[in-house]
């Protein structure tokens, strides 16, 4: 049996407190001679996950959409204090004649750094790029797009996403 193990073996995981998690997680160095011990530990906080909160960061059913769009500005914005969505993907079209450079992000941190095929955000006139996830949000981080080079009215867009469970 594992150091990190060792620690946990009189509690069964219903019996398992967070408070215990954090206690023998706060001993636990993120160096590469830890990565055992790192390994343990989460298989341990996976385990308990699995106990006490079996959906604990999943879609809720019914709550899958797509929300669309054209140009810039918010793209997705949460209506609740207490609700967290996943971003699945974002589609990213070009309707005009030349080409765009747009830039999406969750707050004010970019998430595209690789838009195409050619590694950049230059998207050409009627091509498109695929953003996959998944990113995160609440009400305080949006997403958004900001177009800064091109026709902001020839971006179409289209976020595939779905609130989770917390």
């Amino acid at each position: 049996m594992d150091e990190i193990r060792n620690q946990f073996k009189s509690q069964s995981l219903d019996a398992l407190a967070p408070s215990s998690i954090q206690t023998v997680g706060g001993r636990v160095f993120p160096d590469a001679p830890a990565v055992d011990d790192l390994l343990a530990f989460k298989a341990v906080v996976e385990s308990w996950q699995g106990v006490h909160t079996p959906t604990y960061a999943q879609p809720i059913a019914g709550t899958n959409a797509v929300t669309e769009g054209t140009g810039q500005g918010a793209m997705l914005t949460a209506t609740n204090d207490n609700e967290v969505y996943r971003i699945d993907s974002i589609f990213l079209n070009n309707t005009g004649g030349a080409p765009i450079t747009a830039v999406i992000r969750l707050g004010t941190a970019p998430i595209n750094t690789r838009m195409n095929a050619m590694n950049n955000q230059v998207i050409p006139p009627s091509e498109n790029a695929l953003i996959m996830g998944p990113f995160y949000m609440d009400s305080i981080t949006s997403l958004g797009a900001v177009v800064t080079d091109g026709t902001a009215a020839d971006l179409e867009w289209f976020v595939k996403w779905s609130k989770i469970v917390q």
